[in-house]
């Protein structure tokens, strides 16, 4: 049997590896040379033929599919590149595409944004204040499905029950939602962490059977929503209201312990994905980014497809150092103060700068009227022709 010693070297050395993937990532992005890909379909909102290179993982690579296509495309996989030589796939441009997506890290950014493109980060963090309040009809329907199904939850550091959310809660959850698009929890590190002490484990009840719960990790005295799982992924239990019954529980037992805030985990920056959605209605503010790698979107011509995806899919981006959300519209959509309140209303999230919007229409771009209580978190962009 190897000593305490050599198996302390082992994850030293494996953490070390980790740390390592990380700080190079950071600059170069998700890997030094990825794969680059050309990916057709037709796109959901317009209809047309749309084409597009992906230049990173395949796990990315397959959300933006589900996301343009709604995972309804064919792939080629045209070779390995670095990410910094974008510049030069972009040159060539055989295939015709009207974007190019890659997956940078800073210095990949550095050499190849230009001023036309949008740097989206992977995933953006959020947290929300404890207890929860629910401030519209979609949360308070929530709570009322928890009482009426008599929810209720226990706490355990117990290590077999960890074992047993990992692999009878969390990986059949993730998998029966994310399928090509996974992106795991390691298990071994969250064993670790429960060894010493650094999580618990919140299981939701529905009279004797446990149908789901979730890993809170404690970061310098702040608790964190690692990870959530539903019993053999079985989505009757989520509408019995086990999610929303992991969140409102979480916050019950936390705020008794005198915690004033979560932080609710990491979501896609795109203001579509449901998991960012679902947050947002608990009143979920983004406190940053992570990790420090993103989709460079680069527009090679505004083709129909391109337009769809765009006025579809708004997003978070980097503008200037700071998050703010990127908005598409149509010209005649955004012509009266309501027009500009329906936009902020659906499309703001507290601890972001501002909502841009981007106009598609011909001429000179316009002067609005941004209401009061808008201002300065929205602005107008000029117009894309």
């Amino acid at each position: 049997m190897p000593s305490k010693a050599i198996l302390r070297l082992s994850s030293m050395r494996r953490y070390a590896l980790r740390e390592l993937k990380s700080i190079a990532c950071a600059f170069l992005g998700s890997s030094v040379r990825p794969d680059v890909w050309l990916m057709d379909g037709t796109e959901v909102l317009s209809g047309d033929h749309f084409s597009l290179l992906h230049v990173g993982t395949a796990g990315h690579k397959n959300y933006i599919g589900h996301l343009v296509f709604n995972g309804d495309f064919k792939e080629t996989h045209i070779g390995r590149t670095f990410s910094v030589s974008a510049g030069h796939v972009i040159k060539r441009n055989t295939f015709d595409c009207s974007l190019m997506i890659v997956e940078v890290g800073s210095l990949g950014r550095k050499v190849c944004e230009r001023e036309q493109d949008f740097y989206v980060p992977l995933f953006v963090q959020g947290e929300v204040d404890i207890p929860l309040v629910a401030h519209n009809e979609s949360a308070r329907s929530d709570i009322r499905r928890i009482r009426r199904n008599h929810l209720d939850f226990v706490v355990t550091t117990q290590p077999g029950q960890f074992r047993a959310f990992y692999y009878d809660m969390y990986l059949p959850y993730v998998t029966q939602r994310y399928h090509d698009r996974l992106l795991l929890m390691d298990y071994d590190e969250m064993m670790q962490k429960a060894r010493q002490g650094d999580t618990e484990l919140l299981l939701v009840r529905k009279g004797t059977e446990f149908i789901g719960g979730a890993v809170i990790a404690f970061d310098r005295g702040l608790p964190k929503l690692w990870s959530v799982g539903i019993k053999d992924g079985n989505l009757s239990y989520w509408r019995d209201g086990v999610v929303a019954a992991v969140y409102y529980f979480s916050s019950m037992c936390l705020a008794e312990r005198g915690h004033k805030r979560i932080h609710v985990g990491s979501s896609r920056a795109f203001l579509s994905n449901g998991v960012l959605r679902y947050k947002r209605k608990w009143g979920m503010r983004v406190v940053g980014h992570w990790p420090p790698i993103g989709f460079l979107l680069k527009p090679l011509s505004l083709s129909q497809g391109l337009r769809g995806f765009l006025l579809r899919n708004p997003f978070l981006c980097i503008d200037k150092g700071r998050l703010c959300s990127a908005v598409f519209a149509e010209n005649d959509e955004v012509r009266s103060d309501r027009s500009l309140e329906r936009l902020h209303k659906h499309h703001y999230l507290a601890g972001i700068s501002k909502a841009s919007i981007y106009r598609f229409g011909e001429g000179e771009s316009k002067t609005w009227f941004i209401p009061e209580e808008c201002a300065p978190r929205l602005g107008s962009e000029s117009g894309l022709t």
